[in-house]
């Protein structure tokens, strides 16, 4: 919760917002339908919920299956208007989210950026006729274009059921909003999270949801740092600078201090564009450290380290970064068939 003498703008944006959706629900404002089914990814609340994750969870399943194509609004890039991704692109031109997608899935989806999601889903057709499902990426409030599945995320830290609406809190409408969801996903759960825990927050998330609404719940999992020089090798002996521009680098904190030697934590804002300054200093408070002295960063922030003004500056240097995923968490297997079987009865 942020500060409680912000409720009278938190009434007045709660209107807007309650406005908007009300006329997107009589009708009164036009959802445009996309040309080929939709997979929608998105939550209530500002800041990280987990979002490219599971959205990287998604292009490995369905990308098994379908053509998929994956249209994001490239937040913070440099470019405007709808930009096909390709070999050129870095994360200027396609934001830093986008571009580490693209970086690993690229070979095998169609990964485009556009504002206005209805005209870029119609370009990324054109584009790429081939295309037979998309997912889009952060588009809970974006009411413009119809999808076929609707997730809402929430973290298990912050849920929505616990928060208000900007900017006393950080809900970007209203808990009822949850109404619209075909399912919501709790991340970043405890990897030890009891039955009993899980049913507590089902009971608290079902009040804004439909009664039939699934929930599900995820984890993230770490696996072991990668280089971003293949000249250079992960010891376990490695003291460990930490830095990284989240929204919420609290449990990757968490995990390094656990698992490696952590010596320093350096917090930049979520979506920080780093300068050479930035990148000297933590080389420098490296050096401090010896010779088992590491920069170590997660993989968001390293494709913004590839930027030639910055990479001329850290060639050499043991800089590492961690490889996350999601895994769901009691029955797991289930989200999967729901999924699957969600977008079959869909194209009946």
């Amino acid at each position: 919760m942020r500060n409680r003498n912000y409720w009278p703008l938190a009434v007045l944006y709660d209107g807007v917002t309650r406005v908007r959706n009300l006329l997107y629900d009589r009708g009164w404002s036009k959802t445009h339908e996309p040309p080929r089914p939709v997979v929608s990814v998105g939550n209530l609340t500002v800041g990280g919920t987990g979002k490219t994750p599971l959205t990287e969870y998604l292009i490995e399943r369905l990308s098994r299956v379908y053509e998929l194509g994956v249209l994001s609004r490239g937040y913070q890039r440099e470019t405007r208007g709808y930009r096909l991704a390709s070999d050129q692109d870095n994360a200027l031109t396609l934001g830093d989210e986008v571009y580490q997608m693209y970086r690993k899935y690229g070979h095998k989806v169609s990964i485009a950026v556009g504002e206005k999601r209805p005209e870029a889903a119609q370009h990324l057709t054109l584009d790429r006729p081939g295309v037979e499902l998309i997912v889009l990426d952060d588009a809970y409030q974006h009411r413009r274009i119809g999808r076929t599945v609707n997730l809402l995320l929430t973290t298990f830290e912050r849920p929505f059921f616990k928060d208000k609406v900007m900017p006393q809190g950080w809900l970007r409408e209203a808990r009822k909003g949850a109404r619209r969801a075909d399912a919501v996903v709790v991340t970043k759960c405890p990897a030890d999270i009891s039955e009993e825990t899980m049913a507590e927050y089902k009971l608290a998330l079902q009040k804004y949801t439909e009664p039939d609404t699934p929930i599900f719940f995820c984890s993230i999992r770490y696996n072991v740092p990668k280089a971003a020089s293949a000249k250079m090798s992960w010891v376990d002996e490695n003291k460990v600078v930490l830095f990284s521009g989240l929204a919420e680098p609290t449990t990757m904190e968490d995990y390094v201090r656990t698992s490696y030697q952590l010596e320093d934590s350096v917090r930049f804002p979520d979506h920080y564009r780093y300068r050479p300054r930035d990148v000297e200093k933590l080389i420098e408070r490296t050096r401090d450290l010896g010779a088992n002295g590491v920069l170590l960063t997660s993989e968001k922030d390293i494709v913004k380290w590839e930027a030639k003004s910055l990479k001329m500056l850290w060639d050499g240097v043991p800089l590492f970064f961690l490889p996350m995923e999601i895994y769901f968490l009691a029955h797991g297997p289930e989200f999967d068939q729901w999924l699957f079987e969600s977008l079959a009865q869909a194209s009946r």
